[in-house]
C-alpha cells in the first residue's frame, strides 16, 4: 500500500498511516513512525521503519532543508521534493529494503491506485498518476454533496411529453462522436434524449424507467448505446476558469440493462478527462467510473472527478473505456461543473459589457447629456454599446459609420466607414473587435479588428440580426426579428454551424414563439433574455430550453404595460433594464416590482429629460446609463446621481 507522511508538525508523536488512514503498526505489511516529531523549522528527526511486525526497527534521519525533505542513513542521502509529502514505499525501494509482504499485499489487491506506470508499484502520491505524477485522479467532492457551491453549468436535458426529444447535443453546448438516431435505427454508436427507457425493441432494458432529475416531470436523459473504446460521449469546451481553483465535474449514470442469467454482457465503463483547450491538449485530470453494474432496478449513481484548473480554458470529456457489445448501454443525467470551494464563483469573466452594482434606491440625473447629436449620428439613433473600458460605440446607419467615443473624451470621435444593415445590433468582444451586420447581404455578420479599417465575414445567419450578443463561451447570438427566432453560432467552431436557440419561425404569442424579437442579453449562466417587441414582453430562456418564461410585460403580476420594447440589459443583481421604445422610457424591474428611470411621464419630447422612442440602452462601469433616443436623433447619457445601499452590513 502507498504510505504517506501526514500531519508533520510540532505537536505530539506523528504516525504514518496506510490503507485509508488506518495505522498499520500491527500489520504484516510495513509501518513507520517518528521517534521525534519533525518541527516546522529546519531540524532533524528520526524515522523508524519496520519491514514487518517481527523485524526490528531501522532508523533513518529526516532533515528539513527549506522546502525539501532529506532522508539520511549513513551512506544513503535522498532528497524528496514536494515538501512534506512522501511516498514511503518509493523511499524504501530506493534504499533496497522493500519487504516481500508489501509486494504480496499489492498483488492480491484488485485496485490500489489509478496509476499509469508500468512498474509493479506506484511512485505517485495520493490523487496523482502518470509517469511524472502530474495528472490528477481524484473522486468527486462527496463530502460537499449537500453544500450549495457555485454551479457553472447544470445540464438536465429539459423535459417534454414526446418520449424522444428533438434536441441534439449542440443544443446543450457539447459535442459527441455518437450519432443521434431515432428509435427505429437505434444501434451501437447512437444516442438520443428520452424521457423514459424505451422498451419497444428489447426486453433487456429497464423499460419505462425515468430520468434522475428531481421534480422533473417527463424529464429527458441522455441515452447512449456505446460503440467502441475511445468514443467521446461528451465534449464540452469551457472558458474563463480561475487558474488554481478547484472544480468538480460530475454526472449521474446508470446501466439500463436488466439482470440476466442467460446472457453475458459488457458493463459500461466511462473515463472522465479534463484537458487544456488546444489540439492534443495536455491532460490535466482523469478518473474512470469502473464497470457500471447491472441492478434489478435501474439505479443512478454519481461519478466524476475533482481537478485544479491549470488553464483558464479546458475541455471536459467523457470517453468510453470498452468496446460496444451487449450491455454497453448507459443513461446519463444532471451533468454539472461546480466549484469545490465555498463562496467562489469559479469563473473569471473577461466580458466587455458592464453590469454595475446598483442599489434599489439608485437615482439617475433627470436631465441627460447629448454625447452624439444628429450631425454625427444621422436621422436614426439605434444600436449602441459601451464596453468595459467605458468606450461608447454607436451605429450611424445614415452615414454608414461606426462612431467611437472614449471615456472622458469630449472632442475625439473616431469613425469607421462601413456598409450597415438598417437595424443592425452591435457588440464588441474582449479584443476590441466590433461585430455588426453588413448591409450588403441579409444576416452576414462582419468583424472589424481593433484600430484598423479592415473587416472580415464571421457568420451568415438566415435573417437580419436586430440584436447581437457574445456570451463568455464565445458564442455569437442573433435575434432574427423578421424570422421570429433567436439563433447562435460558436466563434470557436470552424464549421460555422448555426444552432436554433428558440423560436418557431412563425409569428405567435406562445411561450416558444415571438412577434418580432429585438434586443437580447445572455447572462453568466447562459440564460437568454429577449425583448419580444410585438408581444410587449421580455422573455427568459434557461440553457437548453426553448420554452420561455415571461418576466416583464404582458402576463406578469406587476401589470407592467410595455409598448414595443426593443432593448434589455441586466445589472449585477440580475435586475432588468428595458428600453420601452414606444412609451419613450427606460424601465427597471426588480423582482415583481418596477420603476421608471428615464422619460417617466410617457410624453415624448426633445427636452433633455425626455426621449422620443427609446431604442436601446447600455451601462458604463460607473452605472451611468446611455440611451439611443431614436427620433430625437441623438445618444443621451444619464449620470448616476445616487447609489447608496444604506446599511453596508
Amino acid at each position: 500500500y502507498l504510505l504517506t507522511v501526514v500531519g508533520c508538525g510540532s505537536k505530539s508523536e506523528t504516525l504514518i498511516f496506510c490503507d485509508f488512514d488506518i495505522c498499520c503498526s500491527t500489520s504484516n505489511i510495513v509501518c513507520a513512525r517518528f521517534i521525534k516529531p519533525l518541527p516546522p523549522t529546519s531540524s532533524n528527526a528520526r524515522l523508524s521503519v519496520a519491514t514487518s511486525s517481527t523485524v526490528a526497527f531501522k532508523t533513518f534521519f529526516l532533515v528539513l532543508v527549506g522546502t525539501d525533505l532529506v532522508l539520511r542513513e549513513e551512506k544513503y542521502s535522498l532528497i524528496v521534493k514536494h515538501s512534506l509529502l512522501l511516498n514511503i514505499e518509493f523511499l524504501l525501494r530506493s534504499l533496497s529494503i522493500v519487504p516481500y509482504e508489501l509486494k504480496r499485499a499489492r498483488s492480491q489487491t484488485s485496485t490500489i491506485l489509478d496509476c499509469n506506470n508500468t512498474e509493479d508499484y506506484c511512485e505517485c502520491p495520493n490523487d496523482f498518476i502518470g509517469s511524472s505524477c502530474e495528472i490528477q485522479s481524484v473522486d468527486v467532492c462527496s463530502k460537499h454533496e449537500n453544500d450549495t457551491y457555485g454551479s457553472l453549468f447544470f445540464i438536465t436535458f429539459g423535459s417534454g411529453i414526446d418520449q424522444f426529444s428533438s434536441k441534439t447535443a449542440s443544443d446543450f453546448n457539447f459535442t459527441t462522436n455518437l450519432k443521434r438516431e431515432s428509435w427505429s435505427n437505434f444501434k451501437s454508436g447512437a444516442y438520443a434524449f428520452v424521457n423514459s427507457v424505451p422498451s419497444s425493441l428489447t426486453v433487456l432494458w429497464h423499460n419505462a424507467a425515468k430520468d434522475h432529475t428531481t421534480n422533473d416531470t417527463d424529464g429527458y436523459m441522455y441515452l447512449a448505446d456505446l460503440g467502441k473504446a475511445g468514443e467521446q460521449i461528451f465534449n464540452y469546451q469551457i472558458n474563463n476558469l480561475c487558474v488554481g481553483m478547484s472544480y468538480e465535474l460530475s454526472a449521474y449514470m446508470t446501466n439500463v440493462m436488466r439482470e440476466t442469467w442467460w446472457l453475458s454482457v459488457t458493463e459500461p465503463n466511462i473515463r472522465f478527462e479534463v484537458r487544456a483547450m488546444k489540439e492534443n491538449g495536455d491532460l490535466i485530470a482523469q478518473k474512470s467510473t469502473g464497470d457500471i453494474p447491472i441492478y434489478k432496478h435501474m439505479t443512478w449513481s454519481k461519478h466524476g472527478l475533482s481537478f485544479v484548473a491549470k488553464s483558464s480554458s479546458v475541455v471536459l470529456l467523457m470517453i468510453s473505456n470498452v468496446d460496444g457489445h451487449w450491455g454497453n448501454e448507459v443513461a446519463i443525467d444532471d451533468i454539472q461543473l461546480r466549484v469545490s470551494s465555498a463562496n467562489q464563483t469559479g469563473f473569471f469573466y473577461p466580458v466587455t459589457y458592464n453590469r454595475p452594482k446598483l442599489c434599489p434606491n439608485a437615482i439617475w440625473d433627470a436631465d441627460g447629456t447629448t454625447v452624439f447629436n444628429q450631425s454625427l449620428i444621422g436621422y436614426h439613433a439605434r444600436g449602441i454599446f459601451v464596453d468595459s473600458n467605458n468606450t461608447l460605440y454607436a451605429v450611424a446607419q445614415d452615414h454608414s459609420e461606426i462612431l467611437t467615443l472614449f471615456q472622458n473624451s469630449t472632442i475625439q470621435v473616431l469613425s469607421k466607414r462601413v456598409q450597415l444593415a438598417n437595424y443592425t445590433g452591435i457588440i464588441v468582444n474582449i479584443d476590441g473587435e466590433i461585430y455588426l451586420e453588413n448591409g450588403t447581404e441579409s444576416g452576414r455578420i462582419v468583424k472589424w479588428a481593433k484600430n484598423t479599417n479592415n473587416s472580415m465575414s464571421v457568420a451568415h445567419f438566415p435573417g437580419h440580426c436586430y440584436g447581437l450578443f457574445i456570451d463568455h463561451n464565445n458564442s455569437l447570438y442573433c435575434s432574427m426579428n423578421e424570422k421570429d427566432a433567436v439563433v447562435k453560432m460558436s466563434l470557436n467552431d470552424k464549421t460555422s454551424k448555426i444552432v436554433n436557440v428558440t423560436g418557431t419561425y412563425t409569428d405567435g404569442s406562445g411561450q416558444n414563439q415571438f412577434s418580432g424579437p429585438w434586443g437580447i442579453f445572455v447572462d453568466n449562466n447562459f440564460t437568454l433574455y429577449v425583448a419580444d417587441s410585438g408581444n410587449n414582453r421580455i422573455q427568459c430562456f434557461q440553457l437548453g430550453e426553448n420554452i420561455g418564461t415571461t418576466i416583464a410585460g404582458n402576463g406578469t403580476p406587476n401589470n407592467l404595460q410595455l409598448k414595443y420594447p426593443t432593448g434589455v440589459v441586466l445589472d449585477a443583481d440580475n435586475n432588468l433594464f428595458i428600453a420601452d421604445k414606444n412609451n419613450s422610457r427606460i424601465i427597471r424591474v426588480i423582482r415583481d416590482d418596477y420603476q421608471c428611470v428615464v422619460g417617466c411621464d410617457s410624453n415624448s419630447s426633445s427636452t433633455s429629460d425626455k426621449l422620443n422612442n427609446a431604442y436601446a440602452l447600455s451601462f458604463d462601469s460607473h452605472g451611468n446609463l446611455f440611451a439611443a433616443d431614436e427620433y430625437n436623433h441623438r445618444i443621451q447619457k444619464f449620470t448616476l446621481a445616487t447609489n447608496s445601499c444604506g446599511n453596508p452590513n
